[in-house]
């Protein structure tokens, strides 16, 4: 605690310093410390307590020997007698339950097994308890980590309700899948790929908050329903998966499917579809790791099949990913919602601003708002899933900015729609209740008129029987013929 040379002459200044070598920086760090210091002196006598986590200082020498003892806590910066190293596997869901492995050293330490682990954060931290399994390995669940999201996390352990390490663990979570945020697209759910050439569909799983997963691992169900074509199958023999049933219906059309994880929250699913024909295709997500279940967004889709050409390498690749089906099916769909729009609003704009003369205007404007909430699901989907697509194409190297400049055009055309939807609903507010009025008031007027009309039916003489049947059948003619008129 002070500078001296090594011939035992005192040299320089007697010192109260804490200083502590950090082995990872290989160098000498001094820190503050709380509480009353000792006075400066030297040749103080140490013990470290690693059960206490305290250094103990007795005496030492300042012109004078000291006899007084001093305690300075340091578990905080030394530790406790066991360290980590490892954790195993480094992701996981924010739903939690993964099963970890955590490596280190020490953990015999302690009689007990009992262990705590800390998942710290920025915005905080949760513990769970883990297990000691030897004096290098610890294992525990992970725990529910939704209230603070899919962050990155450090990770420390106790042992015996000792102090946590001082050294750490990344972990990192992942947000899990919602079906109904999913999103699904590719030539295997549009119309005029060809039959009997693979062609392919991507899922992109989505969490909660409608962002892209980062990592794969979810399971999904792909359930692809032929068209009912027996008659137009003869000569093409069985068509069931490999290991069916030999008895199966030779014409009954199988379709098997194959799901690649992509490992980036990305999943391609193909297909080849035995015959020309309409086909369904359900896509529903099972909920891996607690999430969302059920089926994605559009699901189940409608893909129609064209018959193959007899040049094997254009069906092909009018069957690929970024071939004509796919880039024409974001044309069309972008082209269609563009003129839904612009109809919309241009029927929109022709609401009546008085009552008139005829309820007709009125009854057409409601229907525009009637048909704008009926394709609101639809028109975000298109939207959605287009705007996916051309990103998914871009970043494996097409030409697709022109189509991504329609795609923003046409949202941009939509949000107009929908603004303009409830200002137009308002102002027709006035003409609505006119015309219920007057429509109310026509239907009291007609029940009125026909319950005069049978009121005055009841007093022909034929209702009491006054007359025979000719003379009545006669009677009831004219009034027939009066009520027409």
């Amino acid at each position: 605690m002070c500078s001296s040379d090594l011939s035992g002459n005192p040299q320089g200044t007697y010192l109260n310093d804490m200083v502590v070598y950090e082995c990872g920086d290989n160098k000498w760090v001094n820190y503050d410390t709380l509480g009353e210091k000792p006075s400066p002196r030297s040749d103080t006598q140490m013990i470290y307590d690693t059960e206490r986590g305290t250094i103990v200082l007795f005496g030492g020498w300042a012109n004078r020997w000291f006899d007084d003892v001093h305690v300075c806590k340091v578990s905080d910066v030394v530790g406790p007698p066991y360290s980590i190293n490892g954790i195993s596997p480094g992701i996981g869901p924010i739903t939690g339950n993964t099963m970890m492995e955590i490596k280190g050293l020490g953990f015999n330490s302690a009689a007990t097994k009992n262990a705590t682990i800390r998942y710290a954060c920025q915005k905080g931290y949760l513990e769970v308890s883990g297990t000691v399994i030897d004096d290098s390995t610890v294992v525990f669940d992970t725990p529910d980590f939704k209230k603070f999201g899919p962050v990155e996390v450090e990770c420390r352990v106790s042992v015996a309700n000792r102090p946590l390490t001082n050294a750490s663990v990344n972990f990192s979570y992942f947000a899990v899948t919602d079906g109904d945020r999913t999103l699904a697209f590719g030539p295997g759910l549009c119309t005029g790929a060809y039959a009997q050439f693979p062609v392919s569909f991507v899922i992109e799983a989505r969490d909660e908050h409608d962002q892209p997963r980062v990592c794969g691992m979810d399971e999904f169900s792909v359930r692809i329903t032929p068209p009912s074509m027996a008659g137009e199958l003869e000569g093409l023999g069985s068509l069931a998966l490999p290991g069916d049933d030999d008895e199966a219906d030779p014409m009954e059309m199988r379709v098997t499917v194959d799901v690649a994880d992509k490992g980036d929250g990305t999943y391609i699913v193909t297909y080849t579809a035995p015959a020309p024909g309409d086909y369904s295709i359900a896509v529903d997500f099972f909920g891996t790791f607690d999430g969302n279940p059920g089926p994605v967004r559009g699901s189940p889709f409608k893909a129609s099949f064209a018959e193959s050409l007899e040049d094997d390498e254009k069906s092909k690749l009018n069957n690929s990913l970024d071939g004509p089906v796919m880039l024409d099916t974001v044309k069309n769909t972008v082209k269609d919602l563009k003129e839904f729009c612009n109809n919309k609003k241009r029927g929109m704009n022709k609401a009546p601003t008085d009552v008139g003369d005829s309820v007709a205007p009125l009854i057409e404007v409601k229907a525009h708002l009637r048909s704008i909430t009926e394709e609101t699901g639809s028109s975000f989907l298109t939207i959605a899933a287009n705007r996916t697509a051309l990103a998914y194409l871009k970043k494996k190297g097409a030409s697709v900015d022109r189509l991504v400049d329609s795609v923003n055009q046409v949202e941009e055309m939509w949000t107009e729609v929908l603004d303009l939807g409830p200002k137009v609903a308002a102002a027709i507010v006035p003409q609505t209740k006119e015309w219920a009025q007057r429509t109310e008031d026509d239907v009291i007027a007609y029940t009125e008129g026909r319950r005069a009309s049978y009121e005055a039916f009841k007093q022909q003489a034929f209702w009491n029987f006054e007359t025979g049947v000719e003379k009545s059948l006669a009677e009831l003619q004219a009034t027939d013929r009066k009520s027409v008129v």
